[in-house]
């Protein structure tokens, strides 16, 4: 004989099957508030988090970096970039034969006294190319054999072509002492046609 059986098993069955629904039911709660805290907590850091600054701070570092050179090497670099920005201006509009003619003959009658390395030379250029627009190899290397030359060094400018899918480009180098110290990374690639003293 079942001992819950009668009146007082029927009542044990519905207690028990009542708590399991209790149970139950404040399970459920506690998994309804746990999503709703973490959507109040989500809501809450979106609406407290600050808006990230629209200023571009590259411009900044690039001021910091300049003004932490000595003052020869800020000087330096404000000759590369005019040189640079002149020579690619006069490029787009003059043949280069006179433009080289010109810089040669300023190049001889203006001469740098202090002692420059040439390492800092083409630093200078190297540094200031990318913020000139249409920087490219032939103006580098003409500024760069602008300046080697007031400072009484005798480097040579190198053309040279090569075929790529078909297309045919040119590029140009700097060499000094039989060196190239401007636009030898992929020179080698390149099959040279002419040099310019």
């Amino acid at each position: 004989m079942d001992a819950f059986a009668g009146p007082l098993g029927k009542r044990y069955r519905e207690s028990r099957r009542s708590c399991v629904l209790a149970r139950a039911w404040y399970a459920l709660r506690r998994s309804c508030m746990a999503r709703e805290l973490t959507f109040l907590r989500k809501f809450w850091s979106r609406c407290c988090r600050q808006p990230k600054p629209s200023v571009n701070l590259s411009g900044v570092g690039i001021v910091l970096k300049f003004w932490r050179l000595s003052s020869a090497e800020r000087s330096l670099v404000l000759q590369s970039f005019i040189l640079l920005a002149w020579v690619r201006v006069v490029l787009w509009v003059l043949p280069f034969r006179w433009v080289s003619r010109v810089l040669a003959r300023h190049s001889g009658s203006r001469r740098i006294r202090t002692v420059i390395p040439e390492e800092r030379l083409i630093w200078a250029v190297r540094v200031t190319a990318p913020r000139v627009p249409g920087a490219t190899c032939l103006v580098q290397a003409m500024a760069a054999k602008y300046l080697l030359e007031r400072c009484g060094r005798k480097p040579r400018l190198h053309f040279g072509t090569t075929k790529d899918n078909g297309r045919l480009l040119a590029h140009a180098w700097l060499e000094l002492d039989g060196r190239t110290v401007l636009g030898g990374e992929i020179a080698p690639r390149y099959s040279v046609l002419t040099a310019v003293s």
